[in-house]
């Protein structure tokens, strides 16, 4: 049964894949409705969280072990995570290079904003998604010292719901157009550290996650009720109400994966490889699709599609055979 459960999460975790892939090509670019601008919005809110969700139920998850145990395995996964995201920024250092080559900012402002992406931010020049790697390294090296220190269930909580807050307050005075010498002076803080509150907001979904793990899973019916009713409540595009519908919502979908039993199949396991490969590998097509026939920034249709297409083809291929394995290096 649990490996259902795990299936079922792969193929939601597949589905919010192409959704982080029109989220940084917005393939609806030309649309002009508010109602569907709204909804593409909470869509949108609910990808990458759906991502952290999903790894704090499987790393967080009840396996009868010790804190102490429990610890060094959030230490050992956080460190696998920190290799996989030099990796990419690695991968990624053609698209970075060229905004630094072009943007006519200057060398020491360049390599600011390099140090400050790589530390701080986890994004450069088309590879935005990879903050989602660098807030899992620092959302589980807190958990490693929080565990390590013996913190309570309820402390723990409370803390990640503190540095989400944080987050999103820091977000929106980054967003606000308040002038204020007070609120200018903090919003240029948080641009020039962290770029935006999103690093802060991560450790709360892994929490939950880690607490959707060892509940029994909510009946389908009730579940996607609490995930329509979250999202419709969040289209409002209210600042915290949003956001926390925003939690909700996510909450709700996962519970929703988890409460569908699928038949066993070998099919499955393509979904968690192709999921990986949309995710990381998108925007190498973005930039080589707009840089070949677009100008930079650009949306559309055609964008969405020549990435989609490019990580389905690569998904299709063959797995590399390692030590008798398949595995997907470095998905």
């Amino acid at each position: 049964m649990e490996a259902k459960r795990y299936d079922s999460l792969d193929l939601l975790k597949w589905i919010m894949s192409f959704v982080v892939i029109a989220q940084h090509t917005h393939p609806f670019e030309t649309v002009d409705n508010s109602l569907f601008l709204n909804c593409q919005s909470m869509v949108f809110s609910l990808s990458v969280p759906t991502f952290f969700v999903c790894t704090g139920y499987f790393l967080l998850r009840e396996r009868g072990e010790s804190r102490e145990e429990l610890a060094l395995r959030v230490k050992r996964y956080a460190l696998r995570v920190l290799r996989l995201y030099l990796l990419w920024t690695a991968v990624y250092l053609p698209c970075t290079f060229y905004e630094y080559f072009t943007d006519g900012k200057g060398f020491l402002v360049d390599l600011y904003l390099m140090v400050q992406g790589t530390v701080l931010v986890g994004a450069h020049y088309y590879s935005w998604h990879l903050w989602y790697l660098l807030a899992v390294v620092y959302s589980g090296s807190l958990l490693y010292l929080i565990i390590k220190r013996d913190w309570s269930a309820r402390a723990i909580f409370t803390a990640a719901l503190f540095l989400f807050l944080a987050g999103v307050a820091m977000s929106e005075i980054v967003d606000t157009s308040c002038s204020l010498p007070a609120v200018s002076l903090i919003r240029t803080g948080i641009v020039r550290t962290f770029g935006t509150g999103q690093m802060f907001t991560a450790p709360l979904y892994l929490i939950l996650g880690g607490w959707l793990s060892r509940r029994k899973a909510l009946p389908a019916k009730a579940a996607a009720a609490a995930a329509a009713l979250a999202f419709l409540a969040g289209t409002l595009r209210i600042p915290l109400w949003s956001d926390f519908m925003t939690v909700f919502a996510t909450v709700g979908i996962v519970s929703l994966a988890l409460s569908i039993v699928l038949k066993p199949s070998p099919v499955w396991k393509y979904f968690d490889r192709a999921s990986k490969i949309n995710y990381y590998l998108h925007m190498v097509f973005v930039f080589l699709y707009t840089l070949c026939f677009r100008e930079f920034a650009y949306y559309g249709w055609d964008v969405f599609l020549a990435a989609a297409g490019g990580c389905l083809a690569v998904s299709l291929l063959p797995a590399v055979k390692k030590k008798g394995k398949n595995v997907w290096l470095p998905f």
